[in-house]
């Protein structure tokens, strides 16, 4: 990429690691135009769209952030099973994470383009931690219809719902009525709040769910850590 990296070290007080990377100015004209949604009624109703997710605060997340709209929502913990799913009833749109046990993201859609006859043609959006153009172009090149980072947000998910379905779809607003610096020092949830409004239980839900993984994703960090497996420390890390 044309950069470099130099280290400037002295005993006894440590090191300094400096990795200088050029990149042109970007020019506003390439950027990809995606259409803002602005019609006037939600309308997801009589669409079905299959969720393969296997982290259950991005499972509860997405699958009230869709029913909110009208869509049903089927919920896979896996490739595997979002592939045998997909065997066996047609959904007008799959979800599809990238990073799942059993069978990850990307042969579970290998699979269903192969062998699903309900579903190799329905448009399958790709949901990854990564935000790298390089993979991006990857998911595209593999024939993914579409895909949204995550943290999943409201506008950006419905957004990329309305282009693949053809749909008019108005995200619900809603009124901020929490005290500013009530929580502010603990925890941000104006994205929680934006999505869901006054439904306190979902929050809380989303939030017991976050606080009992925790202690597991930190084991699964330490244990990487011990066994220098950097592979699971970054996949954890971006869980």
């Amino acid at each position: 990429m044309g950069g470099n990296i130099k280290v400037e070290s002295e005993i006894n007080k440590g090191s300094t690691f400096i990795c200088t990377i050029p990149f042109p100015v970007g020019d506003e004209a390439l950027m990809e135009n995606v259409e803002q949604i602005n019609a006037e009624n939600t309308t997801g109703a009589g669409h079905t769209i299959l969720l393969a997710e296997d982290n259950k605060n991005n499972q509860l997340l997405a699958s009230k952030l869709l029913s909110m709209h009208g869509f049903k929502v089927d919920v896979a913990e896996n490739g595997l099973v979002a592939f045998k799913k997909a065997l066996k009833k047609q959904y007008s749109l799959i979800l599809m994470d990238i990073q799942m046990p059993e069978m990850d993201g990307l042969e579970a859609f290998k699979q269903i383009r192969e062998k699903s006859v309900f579903n190799a043609t329905v448009p399958i959006v790709a949901l990854t931690a990564h935000a790298l153009k390089e993979e991006e172009r990857q998911f595209r090149a593999l024939g993914f219809n579409d895909y949204v980072h995550k943290p999943i947000k409201q506008k950006t998910l419905l957004n990329v719902i309305a282009k693949q379905l053809e749909l008019n779809v108005k995200t619900k607003a809603v009124e901020d009525k929490k005290p500013k610096a009530e929580i502010a020092e603990l925890a941000n949830l104006d994205n929680l709040t934006e999505m869901f409004g006054d439904d306190k239980s979902a929050v809380k839900e989303m939030l017991e769910i976050f606080i009992d993984d925790v202690p597991k994703y930190i084991a699964q960090i330490e244990k990487g850590i011990a066994n220098k497996d950097w592979l699971t420390i970054a996949k954890t890390a971006h869980t």
